[in-house]
């Protein structure tokens, strides 16, 4: 079975309905199963912002993801990779684990099941009202799981964190940009130089 992209952009400190409206991509549980309870498993306790409990990354992987962290502190990022989903969704896995480490409406995780193949991006209301479900999706299609195939578990977060971060950036610049053209009191400036103003 291919890796499945799971993500949500929505307000992972919100209602459970709101934060999981994403349909199970793959392994969906069978109608005669009985469907996970949310909480039904303890999210795990954070002990790093990379935090792989299959040992699919050397110490020097997780030193230079760590330190790739600590230069975009502002972005609260943070993975969490798992042999299995032992029943549960990677939805509900995902929003226990972002609350539970108390990620923050900045606060951005990664998800890596590995028995089921799939991953999610779950994100705060602070990054949810930046960028998009679809967007948050693609990252994963592009960026991670093409290295998850070939069981390249650094490679793939590596990657995925610079486009998160990217993605970001570019629209957090264009929220700003369109804030200042809308300013009254703003000088009457073409387009082009008021953006260029609002470049970070």
């Amino acid at each position: 079975m291919p890796w499945a992209a799971l993500a949500l952009a929505g307000p992972a400190c919100g209602d459970p309905k709101t934060s999981h409206d994403a349909a199970i991509a793959a392994a969906p549980l069978s109608s005669t199963e009985p469907k996970p309870k949310l909480g039904s498993h303890p999210a795990p306790e954070r002990q790093v912002p990379i935090d792989d409990r299959s040992g699919r990354l050397t110490a020097e992987q997780r030193g230079a993801l760590l330190a790739k962290l600590e230069s975009h502190a502002n972005d609260n990022l943070a993975a969490l990779i798992v042999p299995t989903l032992s029943g549960e969704t990677v939805e509900q896995l995902a929003d226990r684990t972002f609350k539970s480490w108390q990620l923050g409406d900045n606060g951005i995780l990664v998800v890596i099941a590995i028995q089921e193949k799939q991953s999610r991006i779950e994100t705060g209301r602070g990054i949810g009202g930046i960028i998009t479900d679809d967007q948050t999706h693609q990252i994963l299609l592009d960026h991670l799981n093409p290295h998850l195939r070939q069981g390249d578990f650094y490679g793939g977060l590596d990657e995925t964190f610079d486009a998160v971060v990217a993605l970001l950036s570019v629209q957090k610049w264009q929220i700003k940009c369109e804030r200042m053209l809308e300013d009254p009191s703003a000088p009457n400036k073409p387009r082009y130089y008021v953006c260029r103003e609002a470049v970070p």
